[in-house]
């Protein structure tokens, strides 16, 4: 084999190696929160923004959608 083909299965194998999260199966995931308009709400028909922090989520189920607020993201957000 040569280097190469060595230095090429070696980058392919690497990502096995990696964790990119500590999530433990029965525990609960870190909490998440977002200060900078983190909360859409409407009132009256005025629309306001309040911080949000995952950890208010607790013992309800629910499904937490980002969607990018660009014009240019409008196909796929649909």
């Amino acid at each position: 084999m040569t280097l190469r083909n060595i230095l090429a299965a070696a980058c392919l194998l690497l990502p096995l190696w990696a964790c990119a999260h500590n999530i433990e199966k029965g525990q609960r995931v870190p909490p998440v929160g977002i200060a900078d308009r983190g909360e859409l709400i409407l009132d009256n028909d005025k629309f306001s923004y309040k911080a949000w922090n995952s950890a208010q989520l607790a013992g309800k189920v629910r499904v937490v959608q980002h969607i990018a607020g660009r014009t240019s993201a409008k196909e796929k957000n649909a």
